[in-house]
């Protein structure tokens, strides 16, 4: 407390507001460039997962059909039904994809979004081939 009223007396009171409100002006300007760097950021990441995003519906797609198919084959030929199987692969689908695009979105580093995405598109749609495979035989 003696240091800081030795330097109130030696110094001026204007030179102690402007030098706090400029190290305050110059936090808030930095936390304001943090915010628009880190904005630029993710929406760099959205266009990205946007333009990826018709090869990640067209890979669902894919996967329900085949799962469609492999279903109606186990239907016509009196195979085993698991409900099981259903509700857990249904849980999964949405999660791999959703929690794919959110790593993409808040890793720190630099990474081509094909690696997450489209591993997440998989693993997704390898899920819902399943979700779609164990259907009930008659609904």
């Amino acid at each position: 407390n003696s240091a800081m009223v030795i330097f109130l007396k030696n110094a001026g009171h204007e030179k102690i507001l402007i030098s706090i409100f400029g190290r305050g002006l110059s936090f808030i300007l930095d936390f304001f460039k943090i915010m628009l760097v880190s904005g630029e950021l993710v929406l760099a990441r959205l266009t990205n997962i946007f333009f990826i995003f018709p090869t990640v519906l067209l890979t669902l797609f894919v996967f329900f059909i085949d799962g469609l198919v492999q279903r109606d084959i186990r239907k016509f030929s009196g195979g085993r039904e698991s409900a099981l199987i259903y509700h857990q692969a249904k849980s999964f689908s949405f999660f791999f994809l959703s929690n794919g695009i959110f790593i993409y979105l808040v890793l720190p580093i630099s990474i081509n979004a094909d690696f997450i995405l489209i591993l997440a598109a998989c693993l997704s749609s390898c899920f819902l081939l399943q979700t779609v495979k164990a259907f009930k035989k008659t609904f």
